[in-house]
């Protein structure tokens, strides 16, 4: 799961597992999706963006 400092920093809803190691969710904050992986984090324009990064080893 995603750290819960990770989650309140971003302010962070609508959270869900893509992989094992991969999540996504939405920020009321900046209005944009995120991805995350075992690489690290990317903001993403949409959803589908988000679930892409999530997915791949790089990007």
């Amino acid at each position: 799961m995603i750290d819960n400092n990770i989650i309140k920093l971003f302010d962070l809803t609508n959270i869900e597992k893509v992989d094992d190691n991969s999540y996504i969710g939405y920020s009321n904050m900046t209005n944009k999706w995120y991805g995350w992986n075992n690489d690290g984090w990317c903001k993403c324009s949409t959803k589908d963006k988000a679930i892409s990064f999530a997915k791949s080893e790089c990007w």
